[in-house]
């Protein structure tokens, strides 16, 4: 091949491949020693793309999918605090700017299988999960963000949250605010933390107090200020309206009827409000989660269509219009928006100050159907208003004297987009397991670009990959030896003896065997062999080691601490030498996957009977 066709397929292919993949097409080769940056891009095609292998095989110069498990695998991401990632953020701030370490610390929880399952990594089962809880880090005034914890079934209570924001104070970042929504357990814990709202004794109307930020536990000079998510906020104005009607004022109410007469009258084919339709009345199940359905509905072309009906109901229509107004405030995206409630706040501070005071006051007092206090939504508004206002008054009178603030920086959709992204990994099977979860969580973070995802239900965030995915060599430096280290397990003295036969009378036993068929033999496949007396004693003597092992595990005898197989089969190597270690080591394993396989199916229906009991008594109450 000539030197200019040559150079001319160079050029050609570099516009999609890697000098590497380039020199493999051109070379005939078929291995190479891939850099941090292509096994990172090898890895998000492989979990983005079903046709990874496929495409391998016709000839791409693709990583291996074992190359990219290898790599992966020595990277330590047990739940908890994960430090490498920890220890690669100091490395990516050291030198970085004061503004560019203000962040925003987020956390959710996402629904997982509840069913035993495996890690081969750990040697560990990790028992029924119903949820797993991630903590998110992003940057308050910068483009990155990096997930830096995670736990399953974690009760959120305010010790591991100060140790979380403890643990990132210490590498040089400044946690300013907390991220949450308002479920039962969080309500909890930031009430423990003192973050609350209490009313007022007054003669001239209702009250409250609002509590919205806690002391910093490394810097108790500077607040942190918990942010209510704003989409859920807006989600739960409008369930609250659909079920039991938003009492306004004294006679005055905002009801689901009173929008399902305004569709009626707007339904013909040129209806004037094309935002809303029937499927933004009639919110069940998993529609209740998308947050476009509710912003739609309390839209300004929802209030104008209320102001042309119903021209005499001006309070409701400015509520419609106020809660619109209020949601596009504490939702701002970029400078460069017309609209000025979208604008990021502090550039229109005067009137979008006297947007929040109006909200404030609204909140106070509207009333949920005969409701006479405050429901946990309206706290939380409230608390989003208070620290709006406390946390621009903060940054803006520091050193770093800061003009507005992106609102859409404290609220969930980092977090959201990221447990979409873990339900697509699985394809259909979008309830994984702890153990699945925390596998796709890890490829999640060292993928590039694969962290984005637009929904239905989320909005799709920045095109920023997560900051470990650009610092996969720092990951992959071993900070422990965690991971390479083979766990002790100590064997119980007390196991059952076993009968076994003696060489003797093997041969014996043996012909007598046949005279009838053995269950292999029935089978009538090639390639099976009968086991020996031999092996049948060993086995029986394995079984007897294995139900020793996970006695105490609890009621499904499933020890779930770490060992579980490779330690547990290195301490029965040492005491069985005359076994082979690898038929012991597959029966061992063989054995574990057998009895989670029937715990689970045990738990499905025990979840089963359960779920109609209620219904049961369900049914006798009502």
């Amino acid at each position: 091949m000539k030197d200019v066709e040559l150079t001319k397929y160079k050029g050609a292919l570099a516009k999609i491949f890697t000098p590497k993949q380039t020199n493999i097409l051109l070379t005939g080769k078929k291995h190479a020693k891939w850099t941090d940056g292509e096994i990172g891009k090898f890895i998000t095609m492989r979990y983005k793309a079903n046709t990874y292998e496929y495409m391998r095989t016709l000839g791409f110069p693709f990583a291996s999918t074992r190359t990219l498990q290898r790599f992966t695998q020595k990277i330590d991401f047990s739940p908890g605090i994960l430090k490498p990632i920890l220890s690669l953020l100091k490395n990516e701030f050291q030198d970085a700017s004061e503004i560019s370490r203000q962040c925003s610390l987020v956390f959710d929880e996402m629904a997982l299988e509840g069913s035993f399952a495996y890690d081969s990594v750990e040697d560990k089962i990790y028992p029924p999960s119903v949820n797993i809880n991630a903590y998110v880090l992003r940057g308050l005034f910068s483009p990155w963000k990096q997930v830096i914890a995670y736990e399953f079934n974690d009760d959120f209570n305010p010790e591991k949250m100060k140790d979380i924001i403890t643990a990132v104070e210490n590498i040089g970042l400044h946690v300013r605010t907390l991220v949450c929504d308002l479920g039962g357990k969080n309500r909890g814990m930031l009430n423990k933390l003192g973050v609350k709202v209490r009313k007022i004794p007054s003669t001239t109307g209702n009250k409250y107090a609002v509590v919205s930020s806690f002391k910093n536990p490394i810097r108790t000079e500077d607040e942190v200020w918990v942010f209510p998510d704003a989409p859920h906020m807006i989600k739960l104005i409008r369930d609250n309206m659909f079920k039991n009607g938003l009492q306004l004022e004294p006679g005055i109410w905002l009801r689901k009827e009173d929008f399902e007469q305004l569709l009626k009258v707007d339904s013909d084919e040129m209806q004037s409000n094309y935002k809303l339709q029937r499927k933004h009345l009639d919110v069940n199940g998993l529609q209740k989660c998308t947050v476009s359905l509710a912003v739609q509905l309390f839209s300004n072309t929802t209030a104008a269509l209320w102001e042309k009906v119903y021209p005499n109901r001006v309070v409701q229509q400015k509520s419609i219009k106020l809660v619109n107004d209020w949601f596009d405030l504490m939702n701002s995206r970029t400078t460069k928006e017309h609209c000025i409630n979208k604008q990021p706040f502090g550039c229109n501070l005067a009137s979008q100050m006297e947007l929040l005071d109006e909200m404030e006051t609204w909140i106070m007092k509207i009333r949920v159907g005969n409701a006479k206090h405050l429901l946990p939504f309206q706290r939380g508004i409230l608390t989003s208003i208070n620290s709006t206002r406390g946390l621009f008054n903060e940054m803006s009178g520091s050193s770093m004297r800061f003009s507005y603030i992106l609102t859409n920086k404290v609220n969930q959709d980092v977090v959201e987009n990221l447990f979409s992204m873990i339900r697509k990994v699985g394809a259909l099977h979008q309830k994984p397991s702890a153990v699945d979860a925390k596998r796709r969580l890890k490829l999640i973070c060292l993928s590039w670009g694969g962290s984005n995802l637009k929904t239905s239900a989320v909005q799709k965030e920045d095109d920023e990959p997560f900051l470990s995915s650009r610092m996969m060599h720092s990951l992959t430096t071993p900070t422990t030896n965690a991971l390479t280290t083979l766990t002790s397990v100590e064997l119980h003295e007390d196991v059952p003896v076993v009968n076994t036969m003696t060489e003797e009378n093997v041969e014996e036993e043996e012909e007598r065997a046949l005279g009838g068929l053995s269950w292999v033999q029935s089978l009538k496949k090639e390639r099976l062999t009968i086991p020996s007396f031999k092996w049948r004693n060993w086995a029986e003597i394995l079984d007897a080691e294995f139900e020793s092992f996970h006695l105490c595990g609890g009621k499904y005898y499933l020890e779930t601490s770490c060992g579980v197989v490779k330690g547990f089969t290195a301490a029965l190597v040492t005491k069985y030498t005359e076994i082979p270690k690898e038929p012991l080591a597959l029966f061992i394993k063989t054995k574990m996957f057998i009895r989670i396989k029937n715990a689970n199916i045990k738990l499905k229906e025990e979840r089963r009977e359960a779920a109609k009991k209620r219904m049961e008594r369900w049914g006798r109450v009502r």
